[in-house]
């Protein structure tokens, strides 16, 4: 999914962010059983005439598009935004990322599922930087309730495996109304 932003097309900011996504479906070991697999990756690079710049005076990608990771839609063992590069403790993003996920779900009663998961991912400061010796990962359970005209309710908690050097090593409960998934 290409998107651009400035050079020819005018506007104050002078970017382009490249992104890919997939999600697979596959039937499970029993009837009901779901697995999902599902990933992504994406780079944001400023453009040369970029109007905004860093405080070396290098052109950078605006804050507002740049990459982050953990919460309820990617790590789920890690706090909202707390994988990736950071300033103290303050997330600041990055131009690079790629997140992985892989959950079975399990048909308890109608509407009631159970699902046990493993995410894997990571954000970069630089363009093109992609060091997958540098993953961070969680694994977790959760449980699925669709409840009719409300949609599905979510509520997981993910205990993180490898730690970056500045993310937490305790779980997390993470919680979402209705269709939640980036894919």
């Amino acid at each position: 999914l290409p998107e651009f932003a400035g050079g020819p097309l005018g506007g104050d900011a002078g970017f382009y962010r490249l992104e890919a996504r997939s999600a697979w479906y596959f039937p499970g070991f029993a009837t009901g059983h779901i697995i999902e697999v599902a990933g992504r990756i994406g780079v944001a690079d400023p453009l040369s005439d970029s109007p905004h710049t860093d405080e070396l005076g290098a052109a950078t990608v605006p804050f507002f598009y740049k990459y982050f990771l953990g919460g309820v839609n990617s790590l789920r063992g890690y706090k909202y935004r707390e994988v990736g590069p950071k300033i103290g403790d303050e997330p600041i993003g990055g131009d690079s990322f790629t997140y992985g996920t892989v959950e079975y779900s399990v048909p308890i009663i109608e509407r009631l599922r159970v699902a046990a998961f493993y995410d894997v991912g990571n954000v970069w400061a630089q363009s093109y930087h992609f060091d997958f010796g540098d993953l961070v990962d969680n694994v977790g359970l959760g449980v699925r309730l669709n409840i009719p005209r409300l949609g599905p309710l979510r509520l997981d908690y993910g205990i993180p495996i490898r730690h970056g050097t500045d993310t937490s090593d305790s779980g997390r409960f993470q919680f979402s109304v209705g269709f939640t998934r980036d894919y």
